[in-house]
């Protein structure tokens, strides 16, 4: 017969103090703290995406995940990236040797081509390299590493409804303050100019800078705003920092969605951009990402090159090879990246549809409000603009999870879930305020 502890599953943590308790007793005394002791306690919370895996409602809607989804809910698969894959896996002459810390040199090559342009002075003049790393996170942890101990930057600031992960990274590396910035206009829905020069004005000269390129917070600035941006920041003498999550995945056009980091480099500037890889190829346990930096001087490239070895060297010694490998098998062969490319623009294509199919099935139902903000938006999230209120209705009465701050991921919807979707925003703005 089965026999269930009822009391451990309803009060865990008292059970954990009792069977402490029993240890301590049956213990010989202990002249010598506990190592662990002064850590501080933590409010065990459920975070959302632990509830929605509990929630046993059979209609729920994940509208929070940040992965390249298929229609039907799978992760995105690429066939030319298995194929790769399988040719890397089946060579039985690869070398087995740690990597350099910069990581490999094909990928790192083929990394900045693809940032920047075959033909971009930034290559050609030499005053640009690209960092293995860790995903992206361990690629902004460099950054912030990088200005702490060489650059004396003593302020960041990060966006006020970007990746939490962001402030959280700064800190961990030592970042003292952390300023947020505002750059979104909850009435008309768009990138607003006044409030972020607004937050900026006092900022110091040498203070960094961060900032999503395209497609990650739905309200990429227009042409225009990037240049007035660009300008402004000059001015200040600023150092930015580019996000660089979803390139192509904004318009399905790699070269476009990474268009203001190339104006920043024909402004003058000197910058980062950081950049997961993984998810543009569909390789998300290869912990594969890239930081490229872009100086003024072709001779600071060495020293600074040697100055990201000094740090992943007490971090993390050598980068994994495998996605590396795949990604650079399929960013220097003709037939492979023209195959990848097909696959990528048909995945974008396939998330625009999901934008005019939301918007469209809450019009139909006559849904109070305009709703044209999910076609003027790309990229992988919809700001909303939705009260804390409706989104805790939606979660709470409707099992639609999205994040505190309103904003909406657009790989969770699909032509199974639209209408429910829209059923739930229609009941919510029309009953909650």
């Amino acid at each position: 017969m089965l026999f269930v502890n009822f009391e451990l599953e309803l009060n865990p943590e008292q059970h954990q103090e009792q069977k402490l308790d029993e240890r301590k007793k049956s213990s010989p005394p202990n002249l010598v703290p506990s190592i662990f002791s002064n850590v501080p306690k933590v409010n065990l919370h459920r975070p959302l995406e632990v509830q929605f895996l509990n929630d046993d409602f059979p209609m729920k809607v994940d509208l929070m995940d940040i992965s390249s989804r298929e229609t039907v809910g799978s992760l995105w698969k690429i066939p030319i990236v298995d194929f790769a894959r399988k040719i890397i896996c089946n060579d039985e002459i690869l070398n087995k040797e740690y990597l350099s810390p910069l990581g490999l040199q094909s990928f790192r090559t083929a990394v900045v081509t693809m940032l920047l342009g075959h033909d971009h002075e930034a290559i050609i003049e030499r005053r640009c390299f690209a960092v293995q790393t860790l995903s992206r996170t361990g690629a902004l942890r460099l950054v912030a590493e990088y200005l702490l101990t060489f650059d004396n930057c003593k302020e960041a600031y990060i966006s006020a409804y970007g990746d939490y992960r962001h402030e959280e990274i700064f800190q961990q590396a030592g970042f003292k303050t952390l300023p947020k910035y505002r750059h979104w206009n909850h009435v008309v829905k768009k990138f607003d100019f006044k409030c972020f020069v607004e937050d900026l004005k006092d900022a110091p000269q040498g203070s960094a800078i961060l900032f999503h390129a395209c497609g990650y917070d739905g309200c990429d600035p227009s042409k225009q705003d990037w240049g007035m941006v660009a300008k402004f920041l000059k001015r200040k003498g600023m150092v930015p920092i580019f996000d660089i999550g979803c390139q192509g995945f904004a318009t399905g056009d790699m070269n476009e969605d990474v268009w203001s980091v190339r104006l920043f480099i024909s402004y003058g500037f000197e910058l980062f951009c950081i950049k997961n890889a993984g998810r543009t190829f569909g390789l998300y346990n290869t912990c594969i990402g890239s930081l490229t930096v872009v100086s003024d001087n072709a001779l600071k490239v060495i020293p600074m090159k040697y100055k990201f070895v000094q740090l992943i060297g007490a971090m993390y010694h050598s980068p994994p090879a495998h996605g590396a490998l795949v990604i650079s098998y399929i960013l220097n062969n003709h037939d492979a990246y023209t195959e990848w490319i097909g696959n990528f623009m048909m995945f974008s294509k396939t998330v625009n549809q999901m934008r005019e199919l939301l918007r469209s099935t809450l019009e139909c139902m006559c849904t109070p409000g305009d709703w044209s903000f999910f076609t003027d938006q790309k990229g992988y999230f919809t700001y909303t603009s939705f009260s804390k209120n409706q989104i805790k209705y939606l979660r709470e009465v409707h099992h639609v999870y999205m994040v505190p701050s309103g904003k909406l991921s657009m790989m969770g919807v699909t032509p199974l879930n639209v209408e429910y979707i829209a059923f739930a925003m229609k009941d919510t703005v029309i009953n909650v305020l």
